[in-house]
Parts: structure tokens; C-alpha cells; sequence
């Protein structure tokens, strides 16, 4: 009974959100509230086009959901560079990341097929830029470890490593 209950009410919220013409998105957070988060295994992830500016570098990082219906939350975790070591294996490059203001709190729906993406912001300039070979992170609320191919330069800062600015999470 309850779930016809809150259906009913989700229906009737979308209905009127686009009565009132406005965007289905607004009634998100009603369906992501009984959606399962997204889970990195049902993701493929990669680098969109990097766009540069003045030494600074701007690209969106997104999320392609290849399973059922699921909420992506912003708020990655464990961000790390890795880049090839000289024998062969793949080592950790320290990295700071800075969350735009209020973006740590959004989350979307993404159906199969759709792809989400996030705002990524860094400098290429520094005494020792590097380029790494991938990104690795978690997902929030226990969506498990991935990671993205980087292969682009990201400037490097004395105790901080290599700094990226994650932005906001969108459609």
C-alpha cells in the first residue's frame, strides 16, 4: 500500500512540475531517494574534451551508466593520479582536490544509456608538470572504486601534488 502511495505521489509531483512548465529534473530528488546508487561496475567513465585557457585546463569527466537506474552523487573520494613508474608498475602521484562550493550535495538520476558529467578544473602550470596515465577515485555512498584513462598534463604544487578542482555534477 505504501509504495502505491508514494508512487502516486511522485507521479503526482512530476505532473505538476510540468503543468507549471517546469523541468522534470526538480522532481530528481523524490525518485532519488527510492533509486540505488550508482555503482562503479555499471559506469564506464572517461575525460571528455579538454578545453585550455591561460595555463589552465577545463574538461568534464562522464559517467555512462550501462545498468539499471541509478543515483550518481558528487563527492568523489580517494582521488589520486597514477602514472607509469619507471619499471613498469603504476605510482600513486599525491593530489589535493578542492570541491566547488555546494557541489559535494548533488546527486542525478541516470538511466541505462545515460551519461552524467562532472566539471573538472586544473593548472598546467609548475615547475614539474606531469602527465598521468589515469585518474583513480571512489564513488560516494559505497559505489566502489574506478578510474578514468588521463593521458593529459595537470601542473604539480610543492606539498600538495597534483591539484584538481572537481565542479558541479550535471546531465
Amino acid at each position: 500500500m505504501r509504495d502505491k502511495t508514494r508512487r502516486r505521489i511522485r507521479t503526482a509531483v512530476v505532473a505538476g512540475v510540468v503543468a507549471a512548465g517546469g523541468s522534470i529534473a526538480v522532481a530528481a530528488p523524490a525518485l532519488a531517494a527510492t533509486t540505488p546508487v550508482c555503482k562503479a561496475a555499471n559506469l564506464t567513465v572517461k575525460l571528455g574534451h579538454v578545453d585550455a585557457g591561460a595555463g589552465q585546463r577545463y574538461a568534464t569527466l562522464n559517467f555512462k551508466n550501462r545498468g539499471k537506474t541509478c543515483v550518481l552523487r558528487n563527492g568523489l573520494t580517494g582521488v589520486t593520479f597514477l602514472k607509469s613508474g619507471p619499471e613498469g608498475g603504476a605510482q600513486k602521484v599525491r593530489t589535493t582536490v578542492h570541491h566547488a562550493t555546494g557541489s559535494g550535495k548533488e546527486s542525478i538520476v541516470l538511466k541505462h544509456g545515460r551519461t552524467g558529467h562532472l566539471d573538472l578544473h586544473w593548472t598546467v602550470v609548475s615547475d614539474k608538470p606531469i602527465t598521468p596515465d589515469s585518474l583513480l577515485f571512489a564513488l560516494p555512498s559505497h559505489g566502489g572504486n574506478t578510474a578514468a584513462s588521463w593521458h593529459t598534463l595537470i601542473g604539480t604544487a610543492p606539498g600538495k601534488g597534483a591539484v584538481l578542482d572537481l565542479g558541479h555534477l550535471h546531465h
